[in-house]
């Protein structure tokens, strides 16, 4: 860290304190240092005049972002290391070495997406619930010598387009989602590639090799199942462990209680290993209340219509005819609930493998060298 980055850190925690003797002295109450903060991201994200960029605009929001975070703490009576949240840490100031940012106009709306590398193949990453296409930073970096990288953020999450509402959420449907992304490779001049999704992304991805086999050579499934798979195998342990899924198909409530605090809901989201490029993306995302509603439209597009999707592939006998390799973390509960998931994976898939991972579940920031090797090793 250089000497700029350490002043701005002492300036950060020295307005953090002061915000917090306000507080205590009640001369401020934490609402109105929150709608202050607020004030300054909104006139940032206003300010045309100067057209910054992107990567300035969020270096101006970072700090906001952490008073915010250290107030809100405070206010729930927490200590905040704003240390920790400033430091950089292994490989943020190489994440997407060389890479290029772009947003990319679809027949369905503009998708931001990141993209580089060198070689012959080329791969489709697409993240989960609650990420961007940060969280493949790690692995990006690690691929990028030998493998061509497409890294966007999902329909509905981070900077790329929110998907219109519907009654059965339709627009949000994987089937929506991949075939949008499908037009964005098109339109970068990919017409076949290798596709992998973690989480929510491994749903979009399993259907674009279903209904786009000519697109996708290969299928990389990461911590994840078919919709359908999940509902029918649901049992209490999935009620009270995944209790989310169930919450996040209600109508408004989830936004209303995920926007009165953002950072608290999602409080397992801390830069510790993703590193604070992709903290500082992630944080813009779920403070904006239109991204928050675009994420929880893809769990309702789960319960609604993405399994209906599902089951009339299974009815039919619609199978994934790509190679597929299925990945999970050992320290999430994917396996503990379901036992082996290569061996479900095979109702809906001709020709699968797999195996474990140690990580917990955000496997591409908490072991991305395991994770890259394995897809290296598949895609050779």
């Amino acid at each position: 860290m250089n000497t700029a980055n350490l002043q701005l850190e002492g300036m950060v925690m020295a307005v953090a304190a002061l915000c917090q003797a306000l507080a205590e002295k009640q001369l401020l109450s934490h609402e109105a240092i929150d709608a202050a903060l607020a004030q300054a991201k909104d006139a940032v994200e206003g300010d045309d005049s100067h057209r910054l960029s992107e990567a300035n605009q969020n270096a101006i929001l970072f700090p906001i972002h952490l008073l915010r975070l250290a107030n809100q703490a405070h206010e729930r009576g927490e200590t905040l290391h704003l240390c920790r949240l400033c430091s950089t840490d292994r490989q943020a100031d190489v994440m997407f070495d060389g890479f290029t940012l772009d947003f990319v106009q679809t027949q369905y709306g503009s998708i931001r997406v990141r993209h580089g590398g060198s070689g012959d193949t080329v791969l489709l990453l697409l993240h989960g619930h609650p990420r961007t296409h940060m969280t493949w930073g790690g692995v990006a970096d690690l691929l990028a010598p030998s493998v061509r990288l497409v890294c966007p953020d999902l329909p509905g999450f981070g900077r790329s387009y929110l998907p219109a509402d519907a009654p059965d959420s339709r627009f949000s449907s994987k089937k929506a989602k991949a075939e949008a992304l499908v037009d964005m490779m098109n339109r970068l001049g990919h017409e076949r590639f290798v596709v992998a999704g973690h989480d929510r992304g491994s749903l979009t991805a399993f259907r674009m090799a279903l209904d786009h086999p000519d697109a996708v050579s290969k299928l990389i499934i990461i911590d994840g199942l078919p919709v359908l798979e999940h509902l029918e195998r649901a049992d209490w342990c999935f009620a009270r462990d995944w209790y989310h899924w169930f919450f996040f198909a209600q109508p408004d409530k989830p936004e209303r209680a995920i926007n009165a605090d953002p950072l608290a809901w999602y409080d397992q989201v801390v830069p510790d290993r993703m590193g604070p490029a992709a903290y500082q993306d992630l944080v813009a995302a779920l403070c904006d209340p239109a991204v928050v509603h675009g994420m929880i439209e893809d769990y309702r597009a789960g319960l609604r219509i993405d399994h209906v999707h599902e089951r009339q592939d299974r009815d039919s006998s619609r199978l994934v005819e790509a190679p597929t390799l299925c990945l999970w973390s050992l320290r999430d509960d994917l396996e503990q609930i379901y036992g082996n998931p290569v061996a479900i994976w095979r109702r809906w898939a001709r020709h699968v493998h797999g195996f474990g991972i140690d990580s917990g579940h955000h496997v591409a920031e908490e072991n991305p060298a395991a994770l890259a090797r394995a897809i290296a090793d598949f895609i050779a």
